[in-house]
């Protein structure tokens, strides 16, 4: 999924956190990273994006 459609269905994250900034390396654009986190029934869930595509998803349940 990417970002646009990320927030269609599931709305604003409780939080944003850019982990890196794509770099120019010897004329390649690198990919930025960032982490959105959501609020489910049964726990957090973390959104990790690799430039605007979701790439990992992890979930910590509720205890």
């Amino acid at each position: 999924m990417t970002m646009t459609e990320v927030l269609r269905d599931a709305g604003e994250p409780l939080k944003r956190v850019k982990v890196s900034e794509g770099v120019s390396v010897y004329g390649k654009v690198g990919e930025s990273v960032e982490v959105w986190t959501y609020r489910g029934g049964d726990g957090l869930y973390d959104l990790t994006f690799q430039g605007t595509t979701v790439s990992k998803i992890t979930v910590v349940p509720n205890r």
